[in-house]
């Protein structure tokens, strides 16, 4: 009798604890980043600051890109990055995050955002991926293609 006592003690504390954990992450990711796509290559760096929430697998912060600032990010992994103007809510493209090891990939599918890149024109079906950390084509690629495939806990 006195052992499932003890157990159940130790059950009920546990519980208790994970319940008062804190979900939230602090993301301070400045690192070197990669911009590729259709005849488009080039370096840049990527600031992520803000809160990671573990429970919701969301992002919420500022993202900057070379000298681009967005001061009101949010996104979840392998759904879509989107930063606010007031209450309008503007769509960047679909992103892949690792708060682990703090890797980031997405593609822009914004006009505006395309055009400040690149200096072209938005086709509508041209390619333009980010990558970060990543200091070249290769490394880049190879970021996406780890966070593509990486499982995400909520699937």
């Amino acid at each position: 009798m006195r052992t499932i006592f003890s157990l159940l003690m130790v059950a009920i504390l546990s519980a208790m604890c994970i319940g008062c954990s804190n979900p939230n992450q602090k993301i301070k990711m400045d690192s070197p980043a990669y911009i590729y796509g259709d005849n488009f290559n080039k370096e840049t760096e990527i600031i992520l600051e803000g809160t990671y929430n573990k429970k919701n697998y969301n992002f919420s912060g500022s993202l900057t890109i070379g000298d681009i600032k967005f001061d009101n990010v949010r996104f979840v992994s392998s759904f879509g990055i989107k930063y606010y103007v007031g209450s309008k809510a503007m769509y960047i493209g679909q992103v892949f995050f690792d708060p682990k090891d703090e890797r980031i990939t997405f593609e822009v599918d914004d006009p505006d955002l395309y055009k400040q890149l690149t200096s072209k024109n938005y086709d509508g079906a041209s390619k333009l991926v980010i990558s970060s950390p990543a200091k070249n084509l290769e490394e880049a690629e190879q970021v996406t293609s780890e966070l593509k495939e990486l499982e995400m806990p909520f699937k």
